[in-house]
């Protein structure tokens, strides 16, 4: 049975102290779903994201993370995100909040996108909406979600997956695992002898349109194995999420938000800023460097605070000369 955690109101106090109008004026006017579920609109504030072209056959990806106030995401010798918001004793939320937004950003989501680090420095992780009166939002809306978001896992580096981890070995959850072709026997295709994943060889386009994965009775348990070559192909990738109808995404692997980011296809950013100072170099980016005239540039759309030194920030990002 996959876990429930109770927010009680007073575990996600957090004020507004900035709106961006124009940039929010923007959102609500290319929004579908105007709707903001009861709980986050009295906690949090309005909540809706623009409905991405279907021209652009990609979904709307929004990236989640926490960082330290010189930038790290965790500390050293543990770098969970949870260790790192719970650490900060100036927090009167005592990290909930944060804990409650990641919560938050998955009521929306029809996928969330994970690394392999991430399953290794949060063992008892899952990714499925913990909250539930979220939760029940999702059940009451059929045709706009699945009751459990896809988790989706690219790894290069199958062969060292935490495979008892609970995302890899429940049920319950819907797993797409993508791997490069040069990694595909390198892994056990079966979880605990609980059920195994269907595995689809991808090497062009019209290989995603024949899947057998596609039928009604599609199966929820996937492997997804890329061309080695610049893997992931963002391309296949794509049209692979497209065809499984995955419309919006978030992506909680810090490692992704930049790849993405490089591809130039990462919309938002929801990142809390934790009053505590780590040192060391669990740094996101680290290895995925921008040239100075590519730096994507973020537009503040909102701040929250929590307390006196936690913030809570939404920014939109813009590529190149200021556009999408």
């Amino acid at each position: 049975m996959l876990k429930t955690f109770l927010f009680y109101e007073e575990d996600i106090v957090m004020e507004k102290i900035f709106e961006n109008h124009r940039s929010m004026n923007e959102i609500r006017k290319h929004s579908k779903n105007k709707h903001t579920p009861d709980k986050i609109d009295k906690n949090y504030g309005e909540l809706i994201f623009p409905h991405i072209s279907d021209k652009a056959m990609r979904p709307y990806f929004t990236g989640s993370m926490i960082l330290s106030m010189d930038g790290r995401m965790g500390f050293q010798d543990d770098p969970s995100s949870r260790t790192l918001a719970k650490a900060n004793k100036e927090d009167p939320t005592r990290g909930m909040a944060d804990l409650w937004m990641v919560n938050v950003l998955r009521t929306f989501a029809d996928a969330i996108i994970l690394g392999g680090a991430t399953l290794h420095a949060e063992p008892e992780f899952t990714g499925h909406v913990y909250d539930p009166e979220l939760q029940q939002y999702r059940l009451e809306m059929p045709g706009q979600f699945n009751p459990i978001p896809w988790n989706i896992l690219i790894t290069r580096n199958p062969e060292n997956l935490p495979w008892q981890h609970p995302v890899l070995d429940t049920s319950e959850i819907p797993v797409l695992m993508v791997i490069p072709s040069d990694k595909m026997e390198n892994i056990s295709l079966c979880a605990g002898k609980n059920f195994c994943y269907q595995q689809v060889k991808i090497e062009k386009k019209s290989d995603i349109m024949k899947a057998e994965f596609l039928r009604e009775d599609e199966e929820k348990h996937l492997v997804a194995v890329l061309p080695e070559k610049d893997f992931p192909d963002w391309t296949l990738m794509m049209e692979l999420l497209n065809r499984l109808d995955i419309k919006q995404v978030t992506v909680e692997s810090p490692h992704w938000i930049y790849e993405l980011m490089q591809n130039k296809a990462l919309d938002e950013i929801f990142a809390t800023h934790t009053g505590v100072y780590t040192g060391g170099s669990v740094i996101p980016g680290k290895k995925q460097a921008f040239p100075s005239e590519e730096a994507p540039v973020s537009e503040l759309v909102s701040i929250h605070m929590t307390g006196n030194n936690v913030l809570m920030t939404r920014q939109k990002l813009r590529y190149g000369n200021g556009k999408k």
